[in-house]
């Protein structure tokens, strides 16, 4: 586990309500090419945030997404990409 940046810090810090005890980050390399596999339409995960509705327990939350949401991945299938029109992850939660 890589240690995360400030940055990252504070974006999970935002999300969550509280600071990273071990949170998970990883290092990738940037696909150079991305195929457009799916619309997405809801998301749906389990977090135990304390911002954007959570408890601070385990719990899930839905997201349903805009119709020009779309699911891309890499030609090898090991990089999920969701990106669409005003898409962001905020302190309320995934927004877009």
């Amino acid at each position: 586990m890589a240690n995360p940046s400030k940055k990252a810090r504070s974006k999970y810090k935002a999300f969550t309500g509280k600071e990273p005890a071990a949170a998970e980050t990883k290092k990738i390399k940037t696909p150079s090419e991305l195929i457009c596999i799916a619309k997405a339409e809801w998301l749906t995960y389990i977090s135990s945030k304390l911002n954007g509705g959570g408890d601070g327990t385990m719990q899930g939350f839905k997201h349903r997404f805009g119709a020009k949401t779309r699911i891309y991945t890499n030609p090898e299938g090991t990089f999920i990409l969701i990106t669409g029109p005003g898409f962001k992850v905020t302190h309320r939660g995934i927004m877009g």
